[in-house]
């Protein structure tokens, strides 16, 4: 593979040195038009956005889970409560599944 397609490739999985510069290029590029786009939004303000929660009938924490720090925990109560309403069967079928994944992560 030349070095032109090999460097073009490392945009979807990038590997190596090329991989780091193309890294690079794209945080750079990226960055910039992150800085533009936000320039063309307005703050939002903690109310509204309450606001919107509630007609959604969400928590904050449900909507914030991927980014906080205790995000997992709030994953793990929903999922709880999600298996807790499915018969018997499937919760001991579904816990088997979770507690194979946790013996082979370790």
């Amino acid at each position: 593979m030349g070095l032109f397609k090999n460097y073009i490739s490392q945009t979807r999985k990038p590997e190596g040195v090329l991989g780091k510069m193309m890294i690079k290029g794209m945080n750079s590029g990226h960055a910039k038009m992150a800085d533009w786009g936000m320039s063309h939004l307005q703050v939002t303000a903690p109310k509204e956005i309450l606001d919107i929660l509630n007609a959604l009938e969400v928590s904050a924490d449900m909507v914030l889970c991927d980014v906080l720090k205790t995000g997992y925990n709030v994953k793990s109560s929903v999922f709880s409560e999600k298996i807790s309403a499915l018969p018997k069967n499937e919760q001991e079928r579904i816990y088997d599944v979770v507690d194979t994944l946790i013996r082979h992560a370790q």
